[in-house]
């Protein structure tokens, strides 16, 4: 990354990698951003003075170029993969033995509206609907119901505590109506904390509304 540019990565070239384009394109006007996706087709109509695309399944993506905090400004997942998740593992079984493992059943009476997700995964949501496309997310109140949320959703992941269990959560910021990501200094913060924990990991990646949860442990460094 140029010091003199502003760079995002949208890690999707579909609907809501499109979505979050357009809605980034208005609130960071100076940007250069960077589209991955693996398919081709969703991809060619993209092409733009301001934007480059890269054909490429979007870990691989990271793991190739994402060496420092200063590879880019922000990150924004748009594909139904726990990107951050997915991205520790890989940095992690480069010097360890991990094993992925399920999140506790009682954990689920602590977490809001869970719904089970790929490789024993969760979904969690403060909502027990669909929001709306281009919300704002603003941090008091819904902006379907009207009412006061209970709480910032990245915060009370963050405060979980459970026997023999570290809870570490990478929070997505709201970047413009719809669109939410995280600077690469989170990832690399977090992948540093649970390789200094000796506990099994919560790993969450969060807005102030909406997360996903996996769990893992690591067994031993790799001889």
């Amino acid at each position: 990354m140029s010091q003199d540019r502003f760079d995002i990565w949208i890690l999707g070239a579909g609907k809501f990698g499109k979505q979050a384009l357009g809605a980034l394109r208005g609130a960071y006007p100076g940007a250069v951003f960077t589209i991955v996706d693996q398919n081709y087709t969703v991809l060619r109509d993209l092409n733009g003075p301001s934007v480059r695309t890269v054909l490429s399944e979007v870990i691989s993506f990271l793991d190739k170029n994402l060496k420092s905090i200063e590879d880019a400004n922000w990150i924004v997942p748009a594909v139904p993969v726990h990107v951050a998740y997915e991205w520790v593992c890989s940095q992690l079984e480069r010097q360890y033995s991990i094993e992925p493992i399920k999140i506790p059943t009682p954990l689920f009476d602590v977490l809001p509206n869970p719904i089970p997700a790929t490789k024993h995964g969760i979904c969690i949501s403060i909502a027990d609907f669909l929001c709306p496309e281009g919300c704002p997310g603003p941090k008091d109140k819904c902006t379907v119901t009207g009412k006061p949320k209970p709480f910032l959703l990245h915060n009370h992941l963050s405060r979980i505590q459970y026997k023999g269990f570290r809870s570490i959560v990478v929070e997505s910021r709201q970047l413009a109506a719809g669109a939410g990501g995280y600077e690469p200094k989170a990832l690399f913060d977090a992948l540093s904390e649970i390789k200094n924990c000796k506990k099994s990991i919560l790993f969450s990646t969060a807005s102030r509304c909406h997360g996903v949860m996996h769990a893992f442990r690591i067994i031993a460094p790799l001889l």
